[in-house]
């Protein structure tokens, strides 16, 4: 098979590892579908399975927003604070079907070593080795590194398949959120997933949570403006950040609901490569669209606030950073303001090169 990278482009020439991923991509898009949990509304995602032309396009303009955003991980590598992720590092716990990569594809994607994934399986009591039977959780996890590349990642196996369709999944998963915060004690909480009704072990886990001052991504559906309650749960809930997608050019996905009060951020959510397990595809690579692949790239576009603001801040002001008000207002200063309805988000129009430090810290202050 083909193998490619699935870090961030290089920093020393971002564009031209863009370029040279492109050009070994072929028509072959993955066609399996994830079952219907998907058209239940359980999950926030779909694999993608267009034609090749379309699948094409989309793909490409997709890689050329992950070119834009590696430019902005470059300036902030460059100019933030010596030595500010690796004495204290942003750690990220997200909540989904699991990890399974095989030893080549932990080197590959940046997850082996010093940046090996922390594990816990609530499905399996007592297991210790990271499975991912659907492939979900992989494909976020690793798309996750992609945009948090200093980031410490950990992975909460809460379901096999299907949250909304298994006992006792939201048991678990509540007690993942609480794990996260208590034992993990991690920055930000990612939930790609989304119900009908608020549950009541999960919404006494996200007010605990939010209580501590963590943030909180969640996937807004991908019923378009079919749903009754137009927005997911827990996305519309006030303690949880609300993701939407769009393509790599700003256009809102059909399948994102419509935008509301406070719920209006949207990233990149189609065409997106990550991998797989290889007993879901032998290739190791799937190519996916979903606001479940939006809530992770939020998530590490924060993470990449707060790595940076850590060097500057003091640890009032950047606790202060750290919840959902001031994150939201954050993102509402990085937004494409040509958008009337949601919020496309571009990370690198803080981060340009014609920016200097003052104006930048000057920006992050500011949604304080």
């Amino acid at each position: 098979m083909t193998k490619l990278k699935m870090g961030l482009p290089s920093i020393e020439n971002p564009g031209q590892a863009i370029q040279e991923r492109f050009r070994n991509l072929s028509c072959e898009a993955p066609t399996r579908r994830l079952g219907q949990d998907h058209m239940r509304h359980r999950r926030a995602t779909a694999v993608l399975e267009p034609k090749c032309s379309q699948w094409t396009k989309k793909t490409r303009v997709a890689l050329t927003w992950l070119e834009y955003y590696s430019k902005a991980v470059s300036r902030v590598r460059k100019i933030r604070s010596a030595n500010t992720s690796s004495q204290n590092p942003v750690k990220i716990a997200i909540l989904d079907s699991g990890l399974e990569l095989t030893d080549e594809q932990r080197d590959d994607y940046d997850l082996s070593g010093t940046h090996a994934t922390r594990y816990k399986d609530w499905v399996h009591s007592g297991r210790s080795v990271p499975t991912d039977a659907d492939g979900h959780g992989t494909h976020l996890t690793v798309l996750l590194r992609q945009i948090a590349p200093d980031a410490v990642i950990h992975v909460a196996k809460v379901y096999e398949k299907d949250p909304g369709a298994e006992d006792g999944s939201q048991d678990r998963i509540a007690q993942a959120i609480t794990y996260a915060v208590d034992e993990w004690d991690v920055d930000i909480i990612v939930m790609a997933f989304g119900f009908s009704e608020r549950h009541t072990a999960i919404d006494k886990a996200i007010r605990y949570a939010s209580y501590k001052g963590r943030l909180m991504f969640a996937a807004a559906s991908n019923d378009g403006r079919n749903r009754s309650d137009d927005i997911a749960w827990p996305a519309r809930d006030a303690n949880v950040i609300c993701i939407h997608s769009g393509d790599g050019n700003g256009t809102r996905s059909p399948f994102t609901p419509t935008s509301q009060d406070n719920m209006r951020i949207m990233v990149l959510g189609e065409s997106v490569q990550s991998a797989c397990p290889t007993h879901v595809d032998s290739s190791g690579l799937r190519y996916m669209s979903g606001t479940s692949c939006a809530a992770p790239i939020a998530a590490g576009i924060a993470a990449l606030i707060l790595d940076y603001a850590r060097g500057f801040l003091d640890d009032e002001q950047w606790q202060t950073l750290r919840r959902t008000d001031a994150m939201r207002n954050m993102f509402k200063r990085m937004r494409d303001e040509n958008h009337a309805d949601y919020w496309w988000i571009k990370p690198w129009k803080i981060f340009r090169e014609d920016r200097t430090k003052e104006w930048i810290e000057g920006e992050i202050r500011a949604a304080l």
